[in-house]
């Protein structure tokens, strides 16, 4: 069965963070039944940070739980935002890695 739109662009986002930031630890959340609901699609650790990326098509949009999940890790100090792009995902780590960075 061919890949659907949606995971070659899951797919496509998380090799592009792998290799933008090289050492960082990147998963695939794979939904199921024995899941917590609204898990975001991509988390991963840069720097010892926290990123959770919810991806999604043009005009789609996250669901409410999807949103609640979102928001309380970002209550708990991690970063999760829905992303459209390999190149937004980057730079959300890169301009959190900015802000946390000294310069």
């Amino acid at each position: 069965m061919p890949k659907q739109p949606e995971s070659k662009l899951q797919l496509n986002i998380r090799h592009r963070l792998e290799a933008a930031f090289p050492g960082s630890w990147w998963f695939k959340v794979h939904g199921g039944p024995f899941q917590k609901s609204g898990v975001p699609d991509h988390v991963g650790c840069v720097m010892g940070l926290f990123f959770a990326f919810e991806v999604k098509r043009p005009g789609e949009r996250a669901s409410v739980i999807q949103e609640f999940t979102m928001a309380s890790i970002r209550r708990a100090g991690g970063v999760s935002c829905v992303v459209l792009t390999p190149e937004e995902a980057i730079a959300v780590v890169k301009r959190t890695l900015r802000l946390v960075q000294p310069t």
